[in-house]
């Protein structure tokens, strides 16, 4: 996974959620935590791709394991969040061993 492919798919994921949810608004069908994912999927919305790109950056050089890993993907559970990780190896954090900087 590259960085741009990366921030994409956060992106897409982002707009998804915004509709959804705003969809369920209208059908009186929403919960505090869906006004918390609107929130924060809204924001990376209006980032666009090149700004979810830079918010990556900052991530990988100040974190480790999945979160500065090539491998990494979106987490299912929570698609928004930039810090939740999921390896498209399968592989888990703790056991590791294809481990590539996202960034050089």
């Amino acid at each position: 996974m590259n960085l741009d492919r990366l921030a994409k798919m956060y992106y897409e994921n982002a707009k998804r959620i915004v509709k959804e949810i705003k969809e369920n608004i209208h059908h009186g069908k929403v919960t505090y935590n869906d006004y918390k994912l609107l929130r924060t999927a809204s924001y990376l919305v209006s980032l666009g791709v090149e700004g979810i790109k830079q918010e990556l950056i900052k991530l990988a050089k100040s974190c480790s394991g999945c979160v500065a890993c090539k491998h990494s993907i979106p987490c299912p559970q929570n698609p928004c969040d930039l810090t939740c990780r999921y390896c498209e190896l399968g592989l888990s954090q703790n056991k590791c061993n294809k481990f590539e900087p996202l960034i050089s």
